[in-house]
């Protein structure tokens, strides 16, 4: 069963002698390291003090966080908001933590963002009495289902954006995502519309802050919603390198993405495709008929279609389209016909084996053509008186020869 604390200012804490920002409310039996582990997470900022009538715009942080203790990891649910003024007049804060074992998540398929705007399961008020409740509350289960990211088309004019932050969740962890917002914007349901874009098995693994100030050590959050004008706002806009949506400035259109395109279908990515139409039935054909005149050939179909099989090796994405020819009057079945493309790299292999074949048939018709030419005799040119006689010109030349590829070998003279 989950554990939970209802931390407030208060004259009189739950734990004797305790008073001021304690815990008031606990489930009983919860390990002392384990409240004061949730207690860290109640830090809280006021954007707008009294008498400022903005105070109303203060945000309320929504949080889903993980921590271990014990050995044991656990999924901290809070809400965490302006309380108005304590029992001393100063500025108070109220934070409810919920802290859930991987066990009692199983069922939540929706994810945290959708629980914690279940009716009834933030605690919003204190009636001022401390106690011990047993046991914890328990989430309620639910399924994982798409719906319209009507706010952040709203704000954006995209309903893409959602999809946006939700690809930061699918393509890339290695960086948290910030989300700048205005004074009065409903941070949780652009949480809970990002999200629904998200399957079930990977909404809980996103850690998120509705209203972002600090962490204690230890403690990551993925996407981190920032209040205009807030310290870490501006921050992040002097850091070119952090990953930003900045709704207080115009947004241009986002890149094309599985879950951007999801986002504005409202519909979770990867999910199931739309269903085909049904091809109509063809009528079957004999195996073989009769040619039509002599010398025409056979033709024969095998319907496995209607026989309850289907061909595995022809995958869907594969298939270039029907075939219906004819023959003698009579239809043949439609055929799906499957191109099967050759990989990049047996068209490489095959250029480099046709480059290898031609660079080997020049060398060796280059070196047939060397050889014939330093190996033919030269025709007698000129006068009697002025050239060597010819039988003597080849002996010298069949020695100058030898002498070439035999250097060590003596030659003998072959006058």
């Amino acid at each position: 069963m989950s554990q939970e604390i209802l931390y407030t200012s208060a004259p009189r804490g739950l734990k004797p002698g305790s008073r001021g920002f304690s815990t008031v409310v606990s489930t009983f039996g919860m390990s002392k390291t384990l409240a004061e582990r949730l207690e860290s997470l109640s830090g809280y900022r006021h954007a707008f003090l009294p008498p400022d009538p903005n105070t109303r715009y203060n945000p309320i942080n929504y949080s889903h966080l993980k921590i271990t203790v014990g050995g044991r990891r656990y999924h901290v649910l809070s809400r965490i908001a302006d309380a108005g003024q304590d029992y001393t007049g100063r500025t108070n804060k109220l934070a409810h933590h919920v802290a859930l074992e991987e066990s009692e998540i199983l069922a939540c398929r929706q994810g945290p963002a959708e629980l914690l705007a279940q009716d009834g399961f933030c605690e919003t008020a204190w009636d001022g009495q401390t106690s011990a409740r047993h046991p914890g509350r328990a989430p309620q289960a639910g399924d994982a289902v798409g719906r319209a990211c009507s706010t952040w088309a709203a704000i954006t004019g995209d309903a893409g954006w959602a999809g946006v932050l939700a690809g930061s969740a699918v393509n890339d962890r290695s960086r948290p995502v910030s989300v700048i917002f205005p004074p009065g914007t409903d941070t949780l349901a652009l949480v809970i519309e990002a999200m629904s874009v998200l399957p079930a098995e990977q909404r809980w693994s996103v850690a998120f802050s509705t209203y972002f100030t600090r962490l204690p050590a230890g403690v990551d959050c993925f996407w981190r919603f920032l209040l205009d004008g807030s310290p870490e706002a501006q921050a992040v806009r002097r850091n070119p390198h952090l990953a930003v949506i900045d709704l207080c400035h115009d947004l241009e259109v986002p890149d094309e993405s599985a879950t951007v395109s999801a986002a504005r279908k409202g519909r979770v990515v990867g999910g199931p495709p739309t269903p085909r139409r049904a091809r109509p039935p063809v009528p079957r054909i004999p195996a073989t008929h009769q040619a039509a005149s002599a010398g025409d050939e056979q033709w024969g179909v095998l319907d496995l279609e209607s026989c309850g099989i289907q061909p595995p090796w022809l995958p869907e994405e594969h298939v270039a389209g029907d075939r219906a020819d004819t023959h003698a009057g009579q239809a043949i079945l439609p055929q799906r016909v499957a191109v099967r493309r050759r990989s990049w790299k047996t068209r490489l292999a095959a250029v480099a084996a046709i480059i290898a074949s031609a660079v080997l048939v020049f060398c060796l018709a280059a070196g047939g053509l060397l050889a014939w030419r330093h190996f033919s005799p030269r025709q007698d040119r000129g006068t009697p008186d002025k050239t060597k006689n010819h039988e003597q010109e080849v002996t010298e030349r069949t020695e100058k020869n030898i002498s070439l590829f035999f250097p060590l070998a003596p030659v003998q003279t072959l006058r």
